[in-house]
């Protein structure tokens, strides 16, 4: 069900050639497989930040790999922005990890995190609109999880 509802939410996307996708996971599973394949058949670059204990191991062309550190001061690798960051892990401190994320997301570009918890979705939503994320809504893929997803505006923020 979850990957078919993330299925349908990538396929919604207003499809364009070589888009940037930047995922932060601490496992490999169907959402992300889910991702991997939508970017595979279109040709997009999906750069994984891997933040779990054991490394993810999964090989593709256009796939690139990256250990994740906390401590990294920003994730756009070469000055490049991505059009669509999709989080699959909870940092240790969000707001940081979220202003950091604010300069590797393209103007207009959108965020989606996973979360397991409506409450916890509603403490995050005033935080994107604090740190000048707009248009926030929840995507539901299932009972027990939805994505939080906001998108970052032109010219808004530093």
């Amino acid at each position: 069900m979850k990957n078919i509802v993330l299925k349908e939410l990538l396929d919604s996307l207003q499809p364009y050639p070589n888009m940037r996708f930047l995922l932060f996971s601490d496992s490999w599973g169907e959402l992300e497989e889910e991702l991997l394949s939508f970017c595979k058949e279109h040709q997009h670059e999906l750069q994984l930040y891997d933040a779990s204990k054991d490394s993810i191991d999964i090989e593709c062309d256009i796939l690139k790999k990256r250990v994740y550190k906390e401590s990294q001061p920003r994730y756009n690798i070469h000055g490049r922005l991505y059009d669509y960051c999709f989080i699959h892990f909870e940092s240790e401190s969000i707001e940081e990890f979220l202003k950091k994320i604010y300069s590797a997301v393209a103007n207009s570009g959108r965020v989606y995190i996973l979360l397991d918890s409506k409450d916890r979705a509603l403490e995050l939503e005033k935080l994107f609109y604090n740190l000048n994320f707009v248009s926030v809504s929840k995507i539901e893929l299932d009972n027990k999880e939805l994505y939080l997803s906001a998108k970052k505006m032109h010219g808004w923020g530093s």
